[in-house]
């Protein structure tokens, strides 16, 4: 497939479980706060490969995240879509890492013969097996990157929505991060999982300015491309960070995601 500027999404991410095994405070994905057993259906999925692959045959980078994506027992299924969908793309699992140890050799062979590398999140937990998880990959010969030691989240929501989108958007670190979760493709993370808490927590914000719905758009490849690259009205609930330190919810609360100004 001949690359051009018409034709190609940089970097993608996709959802395709919103469970996890650990409950971080904060969770930007909100995971945690779901069953066990809520995986974007594998129909869903392959429906959404089909439709972003008549607008954008050529995707250069593709994480598929969660949630926790090791908690579907049919993982390989997703894997062998994706790949299909988008033979040379740079296709990587973003996990935490604490249930790799107990996959199965069939799923790391199935990860080599379709060459998807595993990126992992190094929590607290995953940091005290990184031996164990280092020595896992190599013997089974699956690509890997750790990240840093992630000891701190953040949370950036401001309810007021006083934020100015332009500057908020050019100094954002998730600006070129394009999200999709069956059939909604979002600027980022954010506009989804904002719109998840209003729903949960009847808020009065409106999150649909930064999503666009695949299956019913007539917007033009180009034009998508232009949306996800243009600061959006969602923007403007994003703010300065406020770091805290990692640590697993027994209960959640609004505050873990919201900056009350002032306080």
């Amino acid at each position: 497939m001949t690359k051009n500027k018409a034709n190609t999404l940089p970097y993608l991410e996709i959802q395709i479980t919103d469970s996890c095994n650990l409950k971080c405070k904060g969770c930007s994905h909100l995971a945690g706060m779901f069953p066990a057993d809520q995986h974007i259906p594998i129909e869903h999925f392959k429906a959404d490969l089909e439709r972003m692959q008549a607008l954008f045959p050529v995707i250069e980078k593709i994480r598929l995240l969660g949630g926790e994506p090791f908690l579907i027992p049919d993982l390989e299924d997703y894997c062998r879509a994706a790949r299909s969908a988008y033979p040379d793309a740079d296709i990587r699992i973003v996990t935490n890492g604490l249930l790799c140890l107990k996959c199965s050799k069939e799923l790391y062979a199935v990860l080599r013969e379709l060459h998807i590398g595993i990126d992992v999140s190094m929590y607290p937990p995953t940091i005290r097996i990184q031996d164990q998880l280092t020595a896992l990959f190599e013997v089974e010969g699956v690509d890997h990157k750790l990240t840093a030691p992630i000891t701190r989240f953040a949370k950036r929501i401001d309810l007021s929505g006083s934020s100015d989108i332009h500057s908020t958007f050019w100094q954002c670190d998730s600006k070129w991060c394009s999200f999709l979760r069956e059939g909604q493709l979002c600027v980022c993370p954010a506009p989804y999982f904002l719109k998840q808490l209003a729903e949960r927590y009847q808020l009065s914000v409106q999150a649909e300015s930064g999503i666009i719905p695949i299956h019913e758009t007539a917007l033009t490849p180009e034009q998508i491309k232009d949306f996800l690259n243009t600061p959006n009205q969602v923007c403007r609930y994003c703010t300065e960070m406020v770091f805290f330190d990692w640590k697993v919810n027994q209960k959640y609360d609004l505050s873990d995601w919201i900056i009350e100004k002032g306080k």
